[in-house]
Parts: C-alpha cells; sequence; structure tokens
C-alpha cells in the first residue's frame, strides 16, 4: 500500500549519519507546502526556519484548526505510515501529540502557557516517500472532516 522506503543519500562529509541532511530538508519544505494547503491546518511550526530551512529538517509541528483531544487523537490513530512515538530519531516516520507525551508531566496552566494544547501534531521524518508521507497525512485530514 505504499511504495518501498526511498533510498537515501549518504553524506560524504558527515558519516555519521545514514541520511543527508538535504534529504530531510527536501522531505521537510515538501510537507510543509502540503501542509499549507490543508484547510484543518492553523499553524506550521518548522525549527529550523530560522536558518531559511537551508541546514536540518526532519522534524515539524503543526496545529490543527481545532485544539479538541478527540479530533487530535482521531487524527494521530488514523495514520498508516506514521508511526506514534516519543522518539524522534528513527529511519521510521513519527508522530506524537505534545501535550499528552513529551509534555505530559507538566499541568494544564504550564502548557498553556508554553502555547502547548491537544491540536498541536509534532512529525518526524524518516525514509518513507514525500509521495507516501502526504497521501498518509491526506488520509489523516480525511478521516477528521468527515
Amino acid at each position: 500500500f505504499f511504495s518501498s522506503r526511498r533510498r537515501h543519500t549518504r553524506c560524504s562529509r558527515d558519516w555519521s549519519s545514514d541520511v543527508c541532511s538535504s534529504d530531510l530538508v527536501e522531505i521537510t519544505q515538501q510537507i510543509v507546502s502540503f501542509l499549507q494547503e490543508q484547510a484543518l491546518v492553523d499553524k506550521i511550526y518548522v525549527p529550523e526556519l530560522s536558518q531559511q530551512l537551508t541546514h536540518y529538517g526532519g522534524i515539524i509541528f503543526f496545529q490543527l484548526k481545532t485544539q479538541d483531544q478527540a479530533t487530535s487523537e482521531k487524527f494521530v490513530k488514523s495514520l498508516r505510515l506514521f508511526e506514534w512515538g516519543t522518539s524522534m530519531a528513527s529511519v521510521v516516520s513519527s508522530v506524537a501529540i505534545p501535550y499528552y507525551g513529551s509534555h505530559l508531566s507538566l499541568d494544564a496552566t504550564e502548557k498553556t502557557k508554553m502555547g502547548l494544547n491537544p491540536g498541536l501534531i509534532r512529525l518526524s521524518f524518516g525514509l518513507e516517500t514525500p509521495k507516501d508521507l502526504m497521501g498518509d497525512l491526506s488520509y489523516g485530514f480525511e478521516q477528521i472532516s468527515k
């Protein structure tokens, strides 16, 4: 149902990484462009945008227009390619809701001060093709727009 994992580029200058940062930048740019077209997305946060998206890539956040727990959970659970996880450094793409994961120990007031809410989704990209990732995200958006 999805094409095979994409072939990655090994960076000749960085043998500590299996995936060249330019690959992750390319995926990030394509996914950001895709998310900008989605009616159910309110905001997109790309930590690397301060460097004009020329380095790094691979992790983004987006805010659903709804901040409803049930909707964000339905979206995340409907994804077939992204795996639920708190670890964001893998060859497999993953998805998380920081409000209930990495920031679970904070109380609601602290989360609100930080701008966290149940509608904030975090994505980390692995070796899948951008086309497959966008297809999976499209399916998730279809499920919550019903």
